[in-house]
């Protein structure tokens, strides 16, 4: 680059500095001016109507009352617009493509940054990151390109592209790039300290993540890859994308995120804010299943579960285990289904209603309406229409009965008010109807909690719904689902199929508002929980993002994408497959991906540091006492964020009791909602989609990670180190780990 360019450049900056600061000033006298609207508004509403006393008042109420809701929400637009241009004041693009389109004889300067900013002429001087003819800058190096707008295909040459690091109105650098970002500055960027909130990553949005980013084509799109490929970064830009691109008809409150727990929640709450976006909807799908779970259960989590399966052992250890498996399962959700289908058939016994000696409904009349008038109905809704129905005709029968009490009360002689003998023979009508009122209401009654509980007790009837597969302890699955409903307590692996069921009873609503719906870790969603999805999201599309190497939990999962495919088997899905890591260092990442014998087919970013550290230790008193020592020595500069991953919640509060009188430490548990950075302790499988600068695994050993289902979840524990990865044991070390190269990692003994 000469120094005419350079030159070029920084008065380029400052004319959009300029502009900036004068749309800021501008647009911040707006937000003044409509507060001052408001205020006054609000002023001669009490002076003119202080005290409204008739129809008048209150219209006149009710259009100031409009105006200072209009003023409050432009107030708001021009707030909004305040604080974008405030973002882009610190650092106003990062990118730049000259582009010259087929049949022009002039190039186009496009420059990039986080949101469109025109002069004063109308003129776009800096285009957002997501507007059609930025999608050139991730996709093309120089030469031909073209791009997507509503026009139709654009083609032409690229015939520069340039990138920037600019930070409050100066040019930290910039160069030239045949591609859209070299090896040597992703590392940079990659190098910098992890943070308290998960950052964007719009200025290295890679070609592959850009694709998925902008996809219009697919209503669902499935996007696996390995730990650190950036898929719940790229999910977060896709939000920002598709409120960009249909601003008009989505919203944030039409987009809901489905994290894997609150804390995770909290770390990526600042994605959408930085491209300047309001945050959508994020919740679990345990949050969801509270508001629709009867409170007298008692429900156990995904958390409780885990350190149940990590922990517990005794008589029904194994029983349990195997319900999980067999309730995670597609045969089990086949079997539900056919018990609903039972249900409809032949599983609701009818009967006359009787009163006076007539028949108000038959039992034929009640099958046929059930069976066949409302069979395009789920059960809940054709009951619903039944009772309608049953009121309908009870009408004239009521009536009818009615005359006649009126006339004996009238003979009597016993009423000179005919005002009381009038309610008086309502009142006995009501009375006399209401044995068959209840009658109906509890013919057509049906509960799921019971349907669930039934399902268990008739254990005969629940063996010809498994098609002869039917697990050897299986009464010993029954008898423990039986106690436990007894007691009120609903565990998680017993959550889903009462949803199911709620659903397939049609007593679950459909959210017809949302129109797409993000799932990050969906490896870790069975069958059954997709299915709920599908009835919940009926007009909602999805993007899915998983890894199957990080189920954290070895019975409940999807077990293969091809599970997820065949729920969605009804629209038009693509399958993405992520092959590059950029979170860890190289050599974390080999020794990672080691563990999983996967490292031929995962691509990473060459960003060299240290080798794992594997420490062996006499006891686990004195890992402590090693972790204390490394821990609170001098602090090192390029280290923000340190976690000690515990196998267990319990492990965690036990080395937390150690830790805690020092600065900056954290115990993250399942009922924290806010991401604590500085040096936290977590169990296991608390820390998934998290990553911190150093990773402190306690104890490898000693009969911890030792289990093969357990190997998934101690690749993801490691996978969380961004720069540096130590791994204590005392005893026996982890299996896992005797597999690996030595000379992947360095040995080390603390006595």
């Amino acid at each position: 680059m000469n120094e005419n360019e350079r030159l070029y450049e920084i008065e380029k900056l400052k004319t959009v500095m300029f502009e900036i600061e004068c749309q800021i000033q501008k647009n911040s006298d707006k937000v003044e001016n409509y507060l001052n609207y408001q205020i006054e508004a609000n002023k001669l509403m009490w002076d003119e109507v202080p005290a409204p006393s008739d129809l008048d008042d209150i219209a006149i109420m009710n259009q100031y009352i409009d105006e200072i809701k209009v003023n409050a929400k432009t107030r708001e637009f021009y707030l909004q617009l305040v604080k974008r241009l405030l973002r882009m004041k610190r650092s106003p693009y990062f990118g730049r493509i000259d582009f010259k389109e087929t049949g022009e004889v002039a190039e186009s300067e496009i420059y990039i940054g986080i949101a469109n900013l025109e002069n004063g002429s109308g003129d776009i001087i800096v285009y957002d990151w997501r507007a059609p003819v930025s999608s050139m800058f991730y996709d093309y190096e120089t030469g031909e390109a073209q791009y997507k707008c509503p026009a139709g295909i654009i083609t032409g040459e690229v015939t520069l592209k340039r990138q920037y690091k600019i930070l409050d109105g100066k040019i930290n650098y910039m160069f030239n790039s045949n591609i859209k970002i070299d090896d040597e500055i992703l590392q940079r960027i990659l190098s910098k300290s992890a943070d308290n909130k998960m950052k964007t990553i719009v200025t290295t949005i890679q070609r592959e993540q850009n694709r998925i980013i902008r996809d219009e084509s697919h209503k669902l799109l499935m996007v696996h890859g390995p730990a650190g490929s950036g898929k719940t970064s790229i999910a977060l830009h896709r939000v920002a994308f598709l409120l960009y691109r249909y601003k008009d008809t989505i919203s944030p409150e039409n987009i809901v995120i489905f994290s894997p727990n609150q804390v995770f929640s909290d770390y990526i709450s600042n994605v959408l804010p930085e491209l300047g976006e309001e945050n959508t909807y994020r919740t679990t799908f345990f949050e969801y299943a509270q508001k629709n779970i009867n409170k007298t259960y008692n429900l156990e989590d995904m958390n409780d579960q885990m350190e149940y399966l990590l922990t517990a052992g005794g008589k029904d250890y194994n029983t349990r285990v195997e319900a999980i498996k067999l309730k995670s399962s597609e045969l089990f959700k086949n079997a539900l289904d056919k018990y609903i289908l039972y249900m409809k058939k032949e599983g609701f016994k009818f009967c006359d209603i009787v009163f006076g000696g007539k028949i108000v409904i038959s039992e034929s009349e009640l099958s046929d309406l059930f069976r066949k008038d409302y069979a395009f109905l789920p059960i809940m809704k054709r009951f619903a229409k039944i009772r309608q129905r049953f009121n309908y005709i009870l009408k004239p029968f009521a009536k009818e009965r009615y005359e006649e009490i009126l006339e004996e009360n009238a003979n009597s002689g016993k009423y000179v008010n005919k005002k009381e003998m009038k309610a008086r023979s309502r009142i006995t009508v009501k009375n006399e109807m209401q044995p068959l009122i209840e009658n109906i209401n509890k013919m057509t009654s049906i509960n799921a909690y019971e349907l669930y509980y039934n399902l268990f007790r008739n254990m005969v009837s629940f063996k010809s719904l498994l098609s002869g597969v039917i697990p050897d302890s299986f009464n010993d699955i029954c008898r423990f689902t039986l106690n436990s409903l007894d007691k009120k307590n609903l565990y998680y692996e017993d959550v889903f199929p009462v949803l199911y069921l709620k659903g397939l009873l049609g007593d679950i609503p459909s959210m017809s508002s949302i129109k797409h719906v993000i799932i990050d870790e969906a490896q870790d969603y069975t069958l059954m929980q997709y299915e709920i999805i599908k009835q919940l999201f009926k007009n909602s599309s999805f993007t899915m993002l998983a890894d199957l190497n990080q189920s954290i939990n070895p019975y409940l999962n999807i077990g293969a994408y091809k599970n997820i495919a065949m729920v969605f088997n009804d629209i038009k899905k693509i399958n993405i497959k992520l092959n590059k890591t950029y979170r860890s260092t190289r050599e974390i990442t080999a020794f990672c991906n080691s563990m999983l014998d996967v490292g031929e087919e995962v691509e990473y970013v060459n960003r060299p540091g240290k080798k794992p550290a594997i420490i062996e230790c006499l006891d686990e008193n004195s890992i402590a006492d090693l972790i204390k020592k490394d821990l609170f020595k001098e602090e090192e500069k390029d280290i923000n964020s340190t976690a000690v991953i515990c196998r267990t919640d319990s492990e965690s509060r036990r080395i937390y009791q150690l830790l805690k009188k020092y600065p900056k430490v954290h115990l993250i548990t399942k009922d924290d909602t806010k991401y604590s950075t500085g040096i936290v302790v977590v169990p296991s499988y608390l820390a998934k989609g998290l990553e911190f600068d150093r990773v402190i695994v306690f104890n490898a050993g000693s009969g911890n990670y030792i289990s093969e289902q357990e190997r998934k979840l101690f690749y993801t524990v490691c996978t969380r180190a961004l720069h540096e990865l130590y791994i204590y044991y005392c005893g026996k070390i982890t299996p896992f780990i005797e597999g690996i190269s030595k000379e992947l990692y360095n040995e080390l003994q603390a006595y």
